[in-house]
């Protein structure tokens, strides 16, 4: 094999270390944070202190956010600088070292101690036989409440938890609940909110659908809040909520199937409200007119806000709706036409005010002067 080495040729070799662009975007970064941590240094000397609430922006710099950032590192750090970064951990210490800087937050807790001040609490309010304290409550200077329901979400979650509970957590939760001194979820509350969604159904609707409106609230619930996060765990298209049981979703489904609850909106929906009007006024009024109160419910159904959201479409006033399709709008005119049904007139704009010149001064001496003469 022919070589292609040549006598006295040095052959050139790929350069070794960093190339010049990175070296370039590693100088950035550190210009970048030299910038910040300039900008710390002047907010401490105005304040005596660096700790930068979290929103604060300081000469174009998000101070505070980045501040965060550098206590998140170094409490992953566990107190030793890590690799390249160990000469701006040093900086940020020594100001913690000279007490001007905190890395934990002084009112964070501790897990096992908000835990024993859960059980301190339990003990002393009813001797340790019931730990489901009240979610606004606030304890030993810990609040409390809000801590165990984050950590019932953690539990229930598991390992798709954005912070996972250590197994040595969720045993020592688990040991209270096996005690039946504490609750993850509350017992039955998809069951009971299911019942009152069939409840309302019989007593709005003649049980014709469980469709609620979405602002509806009955027997002490937001149902029509809870139904459409309900539609959403079906749908699957929700990363907020865990899954439907199986249980859950063959309830659903069963409605469904017997036309009585839908998943997704309905194409129809605008002729059903609409013959909801026609039933409305035949039987109201026996079909004279069609001019539903704007506060009247009927059938379950806010009728009089639905009719005013068509007239204001109907005048090319849509809002957030779409706009009327001709179908919709032919059938509205002809109840209009009809004499039975009240259109929304457009107001015109009102002009605006002229106030009246203000009479200049006069130099005449035969007009009267409007000023009163000075005694």
């Amino acid at each position: 094999m022919r070589s292609t080495h040549r006598p006295g040729h040095t052959p050139m070799r790929a350069p070794v270390g960093p190339s010049h662009a990175q070296t370039t975007a590693d100088d950035d970064a550190d210009d970048r944070w030299n910038a910040h941590y300039q900008a710390l240094l002047s907010y401490c000397i105005e304040h005596d202190h660096c700790n930068v609430p979290a929103g604060t922006i300081r000469d174009g710099l998000r101070l505070g956010q980045w501040l965060n950032g550098q206590r998140s590192r170094m409490r992953a750090s566990i107190g030793r600088p890590i690799g390249m970064n160990a000469t701006k951990e040093e900086k940020l210490r020594e100001l913690v070292n000279a007490g001007k800087l905190w890395i934990d937050s002084p009112g964070r807790r501790d897990w096992d101690e908000a835990m024993d001040a859960l059980e301190r609490w339990a003990m002393a309010t009813n001797g340790g036989v019931d730990f489901n304290c009240p979610h606004d409550l606030k304890y030993d200077d810990i609040r409390l409440g809000a801590w165990l329901t984050t950590q019932r979400m953690r539990h229930r979650a598991g390992e798709q938890a954005r912070t996972p509970l250590k197994p040595e957590q969720r045993a020592r939760m688990d040991a209270l609940v096996a005690a039946g001194k504490l609750w993850l979820d509350k017992a039955d509350t998809w069951e009971s909110k299911f019942e009152a969604m069939l409840r309302w159904s019989e007593r709005v609707t003649g049980g014709a659908h469980c469709n609620v409106p979405y602002d509806c609230q009955f027997d002490g619930y937001r149902l029509g809040i809870w139904l459409n996060t309900q539609r959403q765990r079906f749908r699957g298209n929700t990363t907020k909520n865990f899954k439907l049981s199986d249980a859950q979703r063959t309830k659903m489904q069963d409605l469904v199937d017997r036309k009585k609850l839908w998943i997704t909106v309905p194409t129809d929906t605008w002729e059903r409200k609409f013959d909801l009007l026609l039933a409305w006024g035949n039987e109201k009024h026996a079909g004279e007119h069609y001019n539903v109160a704007q506060q009247e419910e009927y059938h379950g159904v806010k009728l009089g806000a639905w009719l005013g959201t068509q007239r204001q479409r109907m005048i090319g006033k849509a809002g957030k709706s779409k706009p009327l399709t001709n179908e919709q709008r032919q059938a509205l005119q002809g109840l209009i036409d009809a004499g039975k049904l009240k259109p929304t007139v457009r107001r015109a704009p009102k002009s605006p005010k002229r106030r009246a010149p203000k009479s200049s001064p006069t130099n005449n001496p035969m007009e009267p002067s409007t000023k009163r003469a000075k005694r």
